[in-house]
Order: structure tokens, then C-alpha cells, then sequence
């Protein structure tokens, strides 16, 4: 069975002169038999990312 389910939780802050910073956790239960790929890596893992955005 091909379905999951992905989540995410994170915090962002954003400063006056428009950058903004954020740090996410990710995560899913997808089946490890079904999502690894050919070199047996497994895609589903969990993540830890970081992002950093400039408005102007």
C-alpha cells in the first residue's frame, strides 16, 4: 500500500527589515518496503529544515 501520512511542526521568526528564518521537522509513516529507491535508501525519513527568506 502506497499511502501515508506526512506532518510537519516548525517555528519561524521574522525581523523588521523582512528576513525571516525558519526550522522545521518533518516526518511520515510511509511504508520503509515501498519508499526506499534502488540504492536502499529509505525516502520517507524524518528531516530537520532550515530556511532563511529576504521580502523586498
Amino acid at each position: 500500500d502506497g499511502s501515508y501520512t506526512d506532518w510537519s511542526l516548525g517555528l519561524s521568526k521574522t525581523w523588521g527589515n523582512g528576513i525571516t528564518a525558519s526550522l522545521a521537522y518533518v516526518d511520515t509513516n510511509a511504508d520503509r518496503q515501498v519508499y526506499t529507491n534502488g540504492d536502499g535508501r529509505y525516502m520517507g525519513r524524518a528531516a530537520a529544515i532550515f530556511s532563511l527568506s529576504a521580502a523586498f
